[in-house]
């Protein structure tokens, strides 16, 4: 008799745990609308495609290849993974093209139209977070309006856009600086009626007069032709904004074939005491050194030389080494300006090495006065030829070279980077301007 009251009691205590596990796997399922036949096509369907291995773990943010495996693989106890899943197809692929990716996981028509029924409650629910964020920001925006706040970059729907004359500004500073790259930060506030301050008055106290200059001329006062912007109620609000305007030097070293030491061989006019480069044009042009302005490095590096005192007493030809540096003023709100060079030289005299030193790398205006009134008559002179025998010349107006000749509407004009000191390379390629034909020729 115990013998069976205890066998009875064993089963009904074997039956009420078995219905609870039941109970409480059909409560876990009915928490997913994704079935167990269909974590089965998942689960297969990742396993030979890499893609949808990666979106997996990327909706799940599953970073190790271990756990990637086992939630695949036992994905029917990981239902909520297997959710995550399908959204991120929805939202990678969208619904038409999200169709065919399920169709090709194996789903049926009806499992389809299960998942892409929570895709549009999803897309409800997100759309609702999404709108009562934007009324809890724009409600903020209003306030911070209200009490004439300044809005941060981020904030901000439009940003302002600021007129900083970058040409202005590079004529504040030094000819050659030869210290390390400038680089200017202001901090300020563009108010919603574009007028531009520091953020920080007292910032000016460590300003430099270079730096006191550029912010009282070409960046305080109403400089800003576009104001910042936020939106609210899908109209664009003018607002007080911060900026940063970064002014900055640029450098660039050239090189050719990743040699550094540029070589030249520099020649002394003894008629005008005036030190030339023999340039190496095959080796040392436009193209091979990359260089924004050619013109600008070759006059600029003839400049340098004669104000050079080291090498004022010397006569014969000379062999330099050069390191040239191409620079650029850059701003975040302006086009760059492309600015002088600077060098590093040093005279080598068959191994010694002196370094020299030049105050500026521009040529003055009268170093070729006498030269010039010499070709002009020269010019004169052959105008008068060609009149005769055209034939017997080649108009080279459009030459491409590196010196290409033009001659302006005026007829005086011509575009060279320093004309003093390209009127004497005219002269020696026997090149002559035609003032009243408009045109630049050299005799056949």
């Amino acid at each position: 008799m115990k013998k069976k009251i205890i066998l009875l009691v064993a089963t009904l205590l074997l039956s009420l745990s078995v219905a609870e596990t039941a109970t409480a796997q059909s409560a876990g399922q009915e928490k997913s609308y994704v079935t167990s036949s269909m974590a089965k096509k998942i689960t297969y369907y990742c396993y030979y495609s890499d893609l949808a291995m990666a979106i997996f773990a990327d909706a799940n943010k599953i970073v190790s290849g271990v756990e990637l495996d086992k939630t695949i693989n036992t994905l029917n106890k990981h239902l909520n993974c297997a959710e995550k899943f399908l959204l991120a197809i929805y939202y990678r692929y969208g619904m038409e093209m999200g169709y065919g990716v399920l169709k090709n996981m194996g789903l049926t028509p009806r499992e389809i139209e299960v998942v892409q029924a929570e895709w549009k409650k999803d897309d409800e629910r997100t759309a609702a977070i999404a709108e009562q964020k934007r009324k809890e920001k724009e409600s903020g925006y209003l306030k911070l309006i209200e009490e004439n706040g300044v809005f941060t970059s981020e904030q901000l729907s439009v940003q302002p856009k600021i007129n900083i004359d970058l040409t202005a500004i590079s004529m504040l500073l030094p000819d050659n600086p030869k210290s390390e790259p400038l680089n200017y930060w202001f901090q300020c506030i563009v108010s919603k009626d574009g007028y531009i301050s520091l953020q920080d008055e007292s910032d000016t106290l460590s300003y430099t007069d270079t730096e006191k200059a550029i912010y009282n001329n070409y960046i305080k006062g109403y400089n800003a032709f576009e104001v910042g912007k936020v939106e609210i109620e899908n109209k664009q609000v003018p607002v007080n904004s911060n900026v940063l305007i970064d002014i900055k030097e640029a450098r660039k070293q050239h090189e050719y074939n990743y040699d550094k030491i540029l070589e030249f061989n520099i020649q002394k006019d003894k008629r005008l005491n005036f030190w030339y480069v023999l340039w190496n044009e095959s080796n040392y042009n436009q193209r091979n050194l990359r260089c924004k302005d050619f013109q600008g490095l070759k006059s600029q590096l003839t400049g340098a030389l004669n104000n050079c005192p080291e090498i004022k007493g010397l006569k014969d030809a000379q062999s330099i080494e050069v390191l040239a540096y191409e620079r650029t003023l850059q701003c975040n709100f302006s086009e760059e300006v492309i600015l002088p060079h600077i060098f590093e030289i040093n005279l080598n005299d068959y191994g010694v090495k002196t370094k020299l030193n030049y105050q500026t790398c521009f040529i003055q205006e009268s170093a070729f006065e006498k030269q010039d009134e010499v070709y002009i008559q020269l010019c004169n002179k052959m105008e008068k030829k060609y009149q005769k025998h055209p034939e017997r010349f080649n108009d080279v107006s459009l030459y491409d070279g590196d010196f290409p000749y033009y001659i302006s509407d005026d007829g005086f004009g011509y575009n060279f980077a320093s004309e003093a000191y390209n009127i004497s390379l005219l002269e020696k390629e026997g090149v002559y301007m035609l003032f009243n034909e408009q045109k630049f020729v050299k005799r056949k």
